[in-house]
């Protein structure tokens, strides 16, 4: 079962600049455009019978995380292991990347690739 608070810790203590990229960057890589989707966690909450509000209530995320989820935008790594700690599943049960096409060369706006 993935641990996801070993590997975040992991992650922040040994590669806090790996994960400042990441996550300054999250959405971007290369030059592509990284779109998510949350439909297995939609899914996932349906089995356990459980809501949003629920799901925000006992990860401590707060409505307008969730609302960026609801329209598959990316959220943090750190939001992500809160939500697999607590429905006790891996990050590849809650979202999936879905390939799109390459953007514009040279759209560097936000320091990324």
């Amino acid at each position: 079962m993935f641990n996801s608070w070993l590997v975040l810790h992991f992650l922040r203590h040994k590669h806090i600049e790996d994960v400042y990229y990441y996550e300054k960057c999250l959405g971007k890589m290369e030059g592509k455009h990284m779109a998510v989707s949350y439909k297995k966690m939609w899914k996932l909450l349906i089995d356990k019978n459980m809501n949003k509000g629920e799901l925000c209530h006992a990860t401590g995320i707060c409505a307008g995380t969730m609302a960026k989820m609801s329209k598959d935008e990316p959220v943090t790594l750190t939001v992500l292991a809160k939500i697999c700690d607590v429905l006790n599943c891996d990050i590849g049960d809650v979202v999936e990347k879905i390939p799109e096409q390459i953007e514009q060369e040279g759209n560097t706006s936000n320091g990324c690739k």
